[in-house]
């Protein structure tokens, strides 16, 4: 099919004499729909919140909140940073100065996760605790059919 053809046929209101409403315009729908999963998951996110635990360097708070914040979380809780707030945070977030901003620093561990329904954690180290271990995308199904 040639270019000039392409156009003639996508151009202006069905031939059929309908009209292009959102109820026979399949882009329309689509559009709808992505509106509302964006808006469920945004929802969703806005349950989660990420905890770091006696952090020695500022800059992993930094590079945290950018991560969040292009993940679209936005509550950091900090249990006893050794260092914050921080210049060195503050650069290595790159624009996410409202996570930092809204960061709330605990003492313990208990005061940032005692309110919380369901607690995933992750490390760098091997541990002798015998915690049940999950892939994570087992861990996101799980975490998703939550009330």
């Amino acid at each position: 099919m040639k270019l000039a053809e392409l156009k003639e046929r996508t151009a202006g209101p069905p031939r059929d004499g309908r009209s292009l409403t959102s109820q026979n315009c399949p882009s329309e729908h689509h559009r709808h729909d992505k509106v509302r999963a964006m808006s469920d998951a945004s929802h969703f996110l806005d349950r989660v919140r990420v905890v770091m635990l006696h952090t020695t360097h500022p800059g992993n708070i930094g590079a945290t909140a950018r991560a969040m914040k292009t993940m679209g979380l936005r509550h950091l809780y900090l249990v006893k940073p050794k260092t914050f707030p921080s210049d060195v945070a503050v650069a290595r977030s790159s624009h996410a100065d409202d996570i930092l901003d809204g960061a709330i620093v605990v003492e313990t561990l208990e005061q940032a996760i005692g309110d919380c329904q369901f607690v995933v954690g992750t490390g760098d180290r091997t541990r002798t605790v015998p915690w049940p271990l999950y892939r994570p995308r087992e861990m996101a199904e799980h975490a998703v059919s939550l009330p």
